[in-house]
C-alpha cells in the first residue's frame, strides 16, 4: 500500500507518517523544512525501506507538479491514501491582511490540495483509495483576526463535499476532519503571538488525529466528516 502525506515534517502529518510506516505502508512525505525533512528520513529509515521524503513549498506550482509526478512513480500509479495536512496560518484582521498574505493562505490551504488531488485522482481511483483533508474547527466557529485562514478552510470544506460527489461512484472515499486546537509547533506559535500560556496537555494531541484517520482508513464504511476537540479542562 502507498500513501502521500503533506505537512509530513511537523505536527499531525509527522505523527501520521510514522504511524503509517510502522504499519508497513510505503509513505511519500512532503514538508516545507529541509532540516525537519532530514530528520524524518532518518526516522523512516529506522522503520524500513520503501519510504521517500521531499521538501518544498506546495504554494509553488513547479514543486506541486513535481510532487504529483513523483507520487505516481512512487506508487506505480496506484495510490491508497492521500492526506492533506500542510497548512498556512498568518493571523490578521481583514483590514490589515495584505493581498500577498491572503494569496498565501489560499495557495497552501486550498489551491494545493485541489490541484494535487486532481492530478492524483487516476491513481486513487485505481486503488479505490481515500482522501483526507485536515481542516479546522474554525469553519464552524469563526472569530476575529483570522479571516484569510478561515476563508481558505471554508473553501476546503466545499471542495471536499463536491469532490465526494464526483469520486464515490469510483470507490474513492473523502474525509474532512475538523480538529480543535492541537498541540503542534504551529499552535505553539499562535499561542505565543496571542500572549496566551501554551499548555499542550490541555489540547488535542497529534496522536488523537492519527487514531481517527487510521480508524476511518481501515473501516469499510465511508466516514465523511469528523469533528474533534480536547476534553481536558485541568
Amino acid at each position: 500500500m502507498h500513501a502521500l502525506v503533506t505537512g509530513a515534517t511537523s505536527g499531525i502529518g509527522h505523527a501520521l507518517v510514522l504511524a503509517l510506516a510502522a504499519r508497513g505502508i510505503h509513505v511519500l512525505g512532503v514538508g516545507r523544512s529541509a532540516g525537519r525533512a532530514a530528520v524524518l528520513r532518518a526516522e523512516l529509515a529506522a522503520l524500513g525501506a520503501g519510504h521517500l521524503v521531499n521538501h518544498g513549498d506546495l504554494a509553488d506550482a513547479a514543486f506541486l507538479s513535481s510532487i504529483s509526478a513523483q507520487a505516481q512513480d512512487f506508487s506505480a500509479g496506484s495510490l491508497n491514501l492521500l492526506v492533506h495536512s500542510a497548512g498556512h496560518h498568518e493571523p490578521g484582521t481583514v483590514e490589515a491582511t495584505t493581498a500577498q498574505q491572503f494569496d498565501a493562505a489560499i495557495a497552501t490551504n486550498l489551491r494545493a490540495p485541489f490541484l494535487l488531488t486532481a492530478a492524483l485522482l487516476p491513481a486513487l481511483r485505481l486503488a479505490r483509495g481515500m482522501i483526507v483533508l485536515l481542516n479546522s474547527s474554525i469553519v464552524n466557529h469563526p472569530r476575529a483576526g483570522i479571516a484569510a485562514y478561515a476563508a481558505s478552510k471554508a473553501g476546503l470544506r466545499s471542495f471536499a463535499d463536491c469532490l465526494r460527489t464526483e469520486v464515490n461512484e469510483h470507490g474513492v472515499r473523502v474525509l474532512s476532519i475538523f480538529p480543535g486546537r492541537t498541540a503542534t509547533p504551529m499552535q505553539r506559535e499562535r499561542y505565543e503571538a496571542e500572549g496566551i500560556e501554551y499548555r499542550p496537555e490541555r489540547l488535542l494531541q497529534p496522536e488523537d488525529l492519527v487514531e481517527a484517520i487510521l480508524h476511518a482508513f481501515t473501516s469499510r464504511a465511508e466516514v465523511t466528516e469528523l469533528a474533534l476537540r480536547p476534553m481536558s479542562k485541568s
